[in-house]
């Protein structure tokens, strides 16, 4: 790279900085991952692809479309500075980075009437579908992955958790269910109890991308519910559980 060149790009990717240490609210060396994706995606490989969906956009774009979405649950909440929009494939859906929950460094996929979910580990693991799904043609989307990524602090996910289903924070509640390891028993059942079937759901969701034997009385819980959107995937998640028990008890 000439040296002109290497100092205008230096100078954008400062500017970027800037901008994202704003947006967050952190330190340069809290996203550090967030830059060096940007710097990867540079070059303009990652835009424009309508039949693969993949339309990665700058740093100033991701800022002001995340700033538009402001209308949807999950950016309308104080947590919602977690987040930065990443994407505008011109479906109404978008992959978003997610600084700390429901993952550190994670990629959450927030579809139009649909839920939002995780769907890469890292940046890392985002662009490298993103360039399977350009070179094989195929859609993003098939390479969201649908295990569970656990929160690493579990006890201030709990506390989060705890907040947001006294607060009413529904969308995100929902999302950071996926990363919890459902062992706060008061907390568990408090979602169960709950009158919001789309929270129950969550759980049973949950328990079916990351089944253990110890969730199994849950599991029945959410397979025997009175509304069919938590039965459902609590019948899932009675099946994954029950599909590993002779193994656990082998």
């Amino acid at each position: 790279m000439p040296d002109v060149t290497r100092l205008i790009f230096r100078s954008i990717m400062n500017d970027a900085s800037t901008q994202l240490q704003n947006h967050f609210g952190v330190e340069r060396d809290r996203i550090q991952d967030l830059l060096a994706y940007f710097q990867r995606v540079d070059d303009g490989d990652f835009a424009g692809d309508e039949q693969t969906e993949v339309n990665l956009l700058p740093p100033s774009e991701c800022i002001a479309l995340t700033e538009d979405l402001d209308c949807h649950p999950l950016f309308d909440c104080p947590e919602g500075a977690n987040f930065l929009v990443l994407d505008d494939a011109n479906t109404s859906d978008h992959h978003c980075y997610a600084l700390d929950f429901p993952y550190p460094g994670c990629v959450i996929f927030v579809p139009h009437g649909d839920k939002v979910r995780v769907v890469f580990r890292n940046l890392v693991e985002y662009v490298k579908a993103c360039e399977t799904a350009i070179e094989t043609d195929t859609s993003l989307r098939d390479y969201h992955r649908t295990d569970v990524l656990l929160h690493p602090d579990q006890s201030r996910l709990n506390q989060t958790l705890s907040s947001l289903l006294t607060d009413g924070e529904e969308e995100l509640l929902y999302l950071l269910v996926g990363a919890s390891d459902l062992a706060d028993a008061t907390l568990v059942n408090g979602f169960l109890a709950s009158d919001d079937f789309c929270l129950r759901a969550a759980v049973a969701d949950r328990i079916a991308a990351g089944p253990h034997f110890k969730l199994l009385d849950y599991a029945k819980r959410c397979a025997t519910d009175r509304h069919a959107n938590v039965w459902r995937p609590g019948k899932r998640a009675l099946g994954a559980i029950e599909a590993i028990l002779p193994e656990k008890r082998g």
